[in-house]
């Protein structure tokens, strides 16, 4: 998603809500594994730029409206029942977590790799301590840790 379309969308959320007028404020971040935080004591809701620009606008506006209900109920109760029900009565889908998991695969630093078999093992955002000691669990055999382009 363009990140002024989506600037756009989260600031007209949060004043839809009143989180403005309380005195919440919007910024980007840098995260790669997590979308978006709400930080009650700073009064700040975040989005994370590489992962917004890689996901669809329906996955953003679900992060907005997960963040923003974090922000009304307040973030002590993190995903609770009360925090589940005013996501749902955002339009959220009532899910602690988001599922476009190739975001996060898109933007990781690393891919790690069988030797063996060859398939991909995961992608990582930091290399490993000790790479040339880890084992592919299937084949027991060495793993290679290559830039993710």
């Amino acid at each position: 998603m363009d990140t002024r379309t989506a600037e756009r969308l989260i600031n007209a959320e949060m004043f839809h809500y009143g989180l403005i007028h309380l005195g919440w404020r919007f910024k980007w971040d840098r995260a790669k594994r997590r979308r978006g935080s709400a930080d009650s004591t700073k009064k700040v809701i975040t989005l994370s730029k590489p992962l917004t620009e890689v996901r669809t606008e329906a996955d953003v506006r679900m992060t907005i409206l997960h963040e923003c209900a974090h922000a009304i109920v307040g973030t002590h109760h993190m995903h609770d029942s009360i925090w589940r029900r005013q996501f749902i009565q955002m339009g959220g889908d009532g899910k602690r977590c988001s599922t476009d998991r190739e975001a996060s695969v898109a933007v990781a630093k690393y891919v790690v790799t069988c030797n063996e078999g060859g398939e991909v093992l995961g992608h990582i955002n930091r290399m490993l301590k000790q790479p040339e000691n880890r084992l592919c669990k299937t084949h027991r055999a060495n793993i290679t840790i290559s830039l993710n382009r």
